[in-house]
């Protein structure tokens, strides 16, 4: 996870919830991060995430799904 990008469902200022992977995770930041910015995971303490604000916004989170679309009957 650390290294996963994800985006900051509210305000962080310093702490906040972030959505990573189609999960919502408590976070906290040294810097403040306005909601909707997107982020990167640094650390982890229990189940609390550490943030950076991403500062390139040319790049996007990923959106991976649970399911593989390899296994889908059709």
């Amino acid at each position: 996870m650390i290294g996963s990008m994800g985006k900051a469902v509210t305000n962080v200022a310093p702490e906040g919830r972030v959505s990573l992977q189609g999960e919502y995770w408590w976070e906290y930041s040294r810097a403040k991060i306005g909601e909707g910015e997107n982020v990167w995971f640094v650390g982890i303490d229990g189940l609390t995430l550490e943030i950076e604000p991403c500062l390139d916004k040319t790049v996007l989170p990923r959106q991976v799904s649970v399911i593989d679309q390899r296994e889908v009957v059709h």
